[in-house]
């Protein structure tokens, strides 16, 4: 294994850093199993959106953390965009209990 000269290393951490400021962005779309609600922002209130099975939901996914756990930036249900009230972990356990990734 060849070993890095101090500028060598100083350059390659620059280049991870610049690539970590572009976060990767995935969007998911779900195929909803069960009848269900999902609290949503809505002006100054909390809303919800009912779904109901085979009704489909897009989840944009932005990665920005090393754990693994995405945060959701919004959802798209009927071409509308809300913003999700829950947190990312409780929004994604509710994405591996109510939904199908569509295409799996």
């Amino acid at each position: 294994m060849k070993k890095l000269t101090f500028k060598e290393y100083y350059e390659s951490k620059e280049q991870l850093l610049l690539a970590c400021k572009d976060f990767p962005k995935i969007i998911s779309e779900y195929i909803v199993k069960k009848y269900c609600k999902v609290p949503i922002v809505s002006e100054d209130d909390t809303d919800y959106i009912a779904l109901k099975p085979k009704d489909t939901v897009k989840i944009l996914w932005e990665f920005q953390d090393v754990k693994g756990i995405p945060q959701a930036k919004h959802i798209v249900f009927n071409n509308e965009k809300y913003l999700p009230t829950w947190n990312n972990k409780k929004l994604k356990q509710w994405v591996d209990s109510m939904t199908l990734e569509k295409g799996k």
